[in-house]
């Protein structure tokens, strides 16, 4: 019953930010939902989730969407999603949380700062960085999102063009991840309709979001979410090391 109530509550919050930012969704879940089960198991039951949200986001704004934007970020994705995959097969549960632990804890304290655009233009070496980064993280964790988010808001882009440019990669990364994870044996029935079972904590969890999003200012939202962020990883590395 702690395990269900825990899950439900991480489908729900992992949503609700989803729906504010754009992005968010499995660094969320997977930090609320490693407090009491495996990576292993997390991974394939939030998965279909975030492809469809993807598809979705991705259909709202394809009016912003280039492709060739995303294409280096997206080849250097590939060879780091391959060593992240064999991290996951390879590595202890603990490991992963270390991992997982701190991504959040920096992720956080790198939004906190609340930078400014610090590249006039895009940049293949940085963005290829990104990509390889991402794929690492991705493939270990299903947590791609940090390092090309931090790219993304390097460069400048408008709001559209960051979020579309977001889900355009996410949505590749998570075919690739598909065909990598699916090779590891990860995917089975059982995960499947256990992530059918959840599917109104999520629906409740975007219609939440999109009602916040109208009257939460966007400054306000990202102190906050940060903030907790922070405190899920501070509380995940602490619970694995001690």
């Amino acid at each position: 019953m702690e395990t269900m109530i825990i899950t439900a509550t991480a489908m729900f919050l992992a949503s609700l930010v989803m729906g504010l930012t754009g992005f968010g969704f499995a660094m969320v879940g997977i930090g609320i939902m490693s407090m009491c089960v495996p990576i292993k198991t997390i991974i394939p039951f939030i998965f279909p989730y975030n492809v469809l949200m993807n598809s979705v986001l991705i259909w709202q704004l394809k009016a912003h969407l280039s492709v060739a934007r995303v294409i280096p970020q997206l080849l250097f994705f590939l060879p780091g999603g391959l060593v992240g995959s064999l991290l996951l097969v390879h590595w202890a549960d603990a490991s992963l949380k270390v991992m997982v632990g701190i991504t959040l804890v920096g992720f956080s304290l790198w939004g906190l700062i609340q930078p400014e655009p610090i590249l006039s233009r895009s940049s293949t070496l940085w963005s290829g960085i990104a990509g390889f980064s991402a794929g690492l993280l991705g493939g270990a964790l299903y947590m791609p999102g940090p390092p090309v988010i931090v790219y993304n808001t390097a460069i400048a882009s408008d709001q559209f063009q960051f979020k579309v440019d977001l889900q355009l990669f996410f949505l590749f990364t998570n075919i690739f991840l598909l065909f990598g994870y699916a090779s590891l044996g990860l995917f089975s029935c059982h995960s499947l309709k256990m992530t059918l079972y959840y599917s109104p904590c999520i629906a409740l969890g975007l219609f939440a979001g999109l009602l916040i999003f109208r009257k939460l200012t966007h400054r306000k939202f990202k102190a906050v979410s940060t903030l907790v962020l922070a405190c899920l990883g501070a509380g995940i590395l602490a619970r694995t090391l001690l």
